[in-house]
């Protein structure tokens, strides 16, 4: 397999997979490459839409996760010297320090243009809702590049406090303090664009 064949899914149905991830990551140690598009099926939306909420952009969040992806198909040992971490876990953490970097790099300016738009699930739905939507996508994205991955995988992918914790690879109080400091800058940029009230918060 080369670099250029592979390419993300836009589903993922793994029902009748029943092998662990790390079962495939053995696989893939072994050089089958059927392991590696299992886990690719499996895994690559969930991290595609990771990416794609703390870049703002669908083209940088694919070639994130597909870099990301090849970095494991090459270097499998990665992972299998993290005994007792999850592949979930682990990759949560390899796809977020990517997305990081990436913004570092881009001095963490993301343009309104260069947000994720708003789906119209109803034509006829509330306008006002979907603006405040959009706007509260906006203020994540402003965040400092932590805040915002903690906001992300709390609220967004639902994640639970002590994962989020192993992947920030920071202890369960850290993390509390940091997603606590993210709600108090988020509120006050929601305040600022006039999506919530300063006084209820609402």
């Amino acid at each position: 397999m080369n670099n250029k064949e592979l390419v993300l899914p836009v589903a993922v149905d793994d029902a009748d997979d029943e092998a662990s991830d790390s079962a495939l990551i053995a696989l893939i140690g072994a050089g089958d490459d059927d392991g590696f598009k299992r886990l690719l099926l499996r895994h690559g939306r969930r991290y595609v839409g990771l990416a794609f909420r703390l870049l703002g952009q669908r083209e940088d969040a694919e070639d994130i996760v597909q870099e990301a992806f090849i970095k494991l198909w090459i270097n499998p040992e990665r992972f299998e010297q993290k005994r007792g971490v999850q592949f979930r876990t682990w990759f949560y953490r390899v796809v977020v320090n990517m997305c990081i970097d990436v913004r570092r790099r881009q001095n963490n300016i993301v343009l309104a243009d260069q947000l994720p738009d708003v789906p119209n699930e109803d034509d006829a739905g509330d306008a006002d809702l979907a603006i405040k939507e959009r706007m509260l996508r906006h203020a994540v994205m402003q965040l400092p590049g932590r805040q915002q991955v903690a906001v992300q995988l709390y609220y967004f992918d639902g994640l639970d406090q002590t994962t989020i914790a192993e992947v920030l690879n920071m202890n369960l109080k850290a993390f509390q303090s940091l997603l606590h400091r993210a709600r108090t800058a988020l509120r006050e940029k929601l305040i600022e664009q006039g999506a919530v009230n300063g006084e209820d918060g609402r």
